[in-house]
């Protein structure tokens, strides 16, 4: 775990007029499902024109949508961030909307009983996206006597998780001479959403993403101004932030962690689609993350990332003993409604092997099960059956079985005109029971 240079030690502690010694004042900031209708700030309610503000509402509180967002942060988020915070003077602020269901509210309320750095903020106000209610901002500061001081605030999506050294990082920048300066920590690390953890891990580089982006300021000498803000001929937008202010690009370690699930592809116009096909095809093209990658900056999701389908709950091994593809193949008959995450291993085959995946479904799907499955690469072979290439690479294979909503596979067949050898082959549900009904 990265710690401050001796050169940056001194930022640590800073040193009240009266001479208290105080450690650096972070203050975070997540929007948890504020309600806004008609917002430009986020996908689904750009988009919301034609859509009235009771189906807009059904959306952004639908079940399925907050328990995900609950968990994550509740459960992954918030532990991280108290591991991090142990030298620090830390606050994190949750603005959320006087509708926001009573279940959440009252989850959001017992873990501030558990993180004692956590405030919810509830507001009938617009939430705005970098930082959280000035006025509020202000009162704490003056509580804490930090008159003429320098804080750094920084943002965070509910589904996010940031580094336990993420402080530790950033403190080195909180300082006289960065005051209005923008931070990014670009290096990232992605997880595919799985049941009650996660699969197929991988980095990525984003720089300024909102994941983290510490902005620096100073609360004035007479406590009535924030020096470092935005003003409002400044681009809006943290992806332009160098636009207005210096930015610090610092990628040398993983700077956060960021879920991709379900509900965020869904918006008041379209459902998520084949999301799973979509998104582990996404994962395995980009570099794989190690389990040391996760476990030395993420510890608290850590036991619960899993690198393919076989050490998911609920996995099933499909086959015996190892198998030639070749001519008939293998036919293995299941019963599968929801996505299942498919593993193995090839014993040998060429470099150029195609092998042949084809689906059945226990009855001829409609329009809509159709283009479903066609999103997710098949062609159809008959009424009820389809079929395209399984995905594999350097003997590993790593696909989705995923049906259409309602629709049920009844058999699955993999076939390869070449010598192909199957050695293992697992499939995992990428859903529990509950998440699925």
């Amino acid at each position: 775990m990265s710690r401050p240079t001796e050169a940056s030690v001194g930022s640590i502690i800073s040193t009240h007029a009266e001479g208290t010694a105080v450690s650096t004042l972070f203050i975070g900031y997540t929007r948890f499902s504020v309600h806004q209708y008609e917002s430009g700030s986020f996908k689904a309610t750009s988009a919301a024109g034609g859509f009235s503000e009771a189906e807009y509402t059904d959306w952004l509180y639908a079940p399925d949508r907050l328990d995900t967002r609950t968990a994550i942060f509740i459960e992954e988020s918030l532990p991280q961030l108290e591991q991090a915070s142990q030298k620090f003077d830390l606050v994190h602020i949750v603005a959320i909307s006087p509708s926001l269901p009573e279940k959440y509210k009252t989850a959001l309320q017992q873990a501030r009983t558990r993180y004692p750095f956590l405030r919810i903020h509830e507001t009938k106000q617009r939430a705005a996206p970098s930082h959280p209610n000035l006025q509020l901002v202000k009162t704490m500061l003056t509580k804490r006597g930090l008159a003429g001081q320098v804080f750094g605030m920084y943002r965070l999506d509910d589904d996010d998780l940031l580094p336990i050294d993420y402080f530790d990082r950033m403190t080195q920048y909180v300082t006289d001479e960065h005051v209005g300066y923008r931070v990014s920590l670009p290096q990232g690390i992605g997880a595919i959403r799985a049941q009650n953890g996660y699969v197929l891990p991988w980095t990525f580089y984003e720089a300024k993403s909102s994941a983290g982006f510490l902005t620096v300021h100073r609360f004035s000498p007479d406590g009535q101004k924030i020096y470092g803000l935005e003003a409002r001929h400044h681009l809006k937008g943290h992806h332009k932030a160098d636009r207005n202010f210096p930015v610090i690009l610092d990628g040398r370690q993983p700077g956060f962690f960021r879920a991709r699930h379900q509900t965020q592809d869904s918006t008041l116009t379209t459902s998520a689609g084949a999301f799973f096909t979509r998104v582990v095809e996404q994962a395995t093209a980009r570099a794989a993350a190690t389990q040391d990658d996760v476990a030395s900056s993420f510890p608290h999701i850590a036991e619960r990332i899993f690198d393919s389908a076989r050490p998911l709950p609920g996995q099933e091994s499909l086959i015996g003993d190892p198998t030639l593809l070749k001519g008939g193949g293998i036919a293995i008959t299941c019963d599968y409604r929801h996505p299942m995450l498919l593993s193995g291993t090839l014993e040998s085959a060429p470099a150029s092997s195609t092998i042949r995946l084809r689906l059945t479904l226990e009855e001829s799907p409609d329009e809509k099960a159709v283009e479903f499955l066609r999103e997710a690469g098949f062609t159809r072979d008959d009424q009820s059956r389809f079929e395209r290439p399984l995905r594999w690479a350097g003997h590993q294979i790593t696909d989705v079985l995923e049906p259409a909503p309602g629709a049920i596979i009844t058999g699955l067949e993999l076939s390869s005109s070449e010598d192909v050898t199957l050695a293992s082959l697992f499939a995992a549900p990428l859903k529990t029971d509950r998440e699925a009904s």
